[in-house]
Formats: structure tokens, C-alpha cells, sequence
């Protein structure tokens, strides 16, 4: 599940705080969990990578006990070498207007039922 908050209209300057809920449905534990925002795979171009927003520098998290790998693309998920930077493709102070993708891969195996969730926020341009 995705969630977006505040919802409704925005003016430009707001800051979104998106985020993904997962859960282990399945009967045995998961392994190898990969999470990826946006989707890249997509078929809307529009909605394979972050448009309109920017990042906020270090706000990407997982909820506890989780930890992640936490990877950023600025190529629309071709490749996962980018480091955020305050200011980079002309966004203010704090925010990243080159980020296009955020990947997290959890550390070790999720049981059945288990949850959390990862978290980002951007700014809306």
C-alpha cells in the first residue's frame, strides 16, 4: 500500500511525505525483499520516474527494526549510483532535483506477517 501526505492539492513548496507499506502475506518467510519507487517497469513514462518534485537530501528511511540498503538513481532506474546532493539540478538548499528513483533492499528475511514500511519526502516544485 502507498499513502501520500497531505492529500489533495498542494501549492508548489509543499513538502509530501510518501510511504509504502509492505507485508508478508505468503506462508513462508521472504527473502531478498527489493522495494523501488517509483516503479520503473511502469507503462506511463510519467510514472516510471519522481516528476515535478524534488528529494529531500536524507529523508529516506525504513521503519525499525528494519534496516535497508537504501539506493538512489538518477538515470530512471538504469543504474543505482547516484548520491544525493543539497541544491544538485537547481533545487533549493536541502532538496535533489536529480533524483529520479529510490530503491531500498531489507536486510534479512521477512517472516510471515511481518510489516513496516519505507518512507521519503519531496517538495513539490
Amino acid at each position: 500500500m502507498k499513502d501520500v501526505t497531505p492529500t489533495g492539492p498542494q501549492e508548489p513548496g509543499t513538502e509530501l511525505t510518501y510511504t509504502v507499506i509492505f507485508t508478508n502475506s505468503g506462508s513462508t518467510s521472504a527473502q531478498s525483499l527489493v522495494i523501488t519507487d517509483p516503479n520503473s517497469n511502469n507503462a506511463d513514462p510519467l510514472q516510471r520516474v519522481f516528476a515535478n518534485v524534488d528529494y529531500k537530501v536524507g529523508s529516506a528511511s525504513i521503519s525499525n527494526p528494519w534496516t535497508a540498503t537504501i539506493e538512489f538513481s538518477n538515470d530512471g532506474g538504469a543504474t543505482w549510483a547516484y548520491a544525493p546532493v543539497s541544491g544538485a539540478g537547481g533545487a533549493p538548499a536541502g532538496y535533489d532535483r536529480l533524483v529520479t528513483n529510490i530503491r531500498w533492499t531489507v536486510n534479512g528475511s521477512l517472516t510471515i506477517s511481518a510489516s513496516g514500511s519505507v518512507s521519503f519526502i519531496s517538495r513539490i516544485r
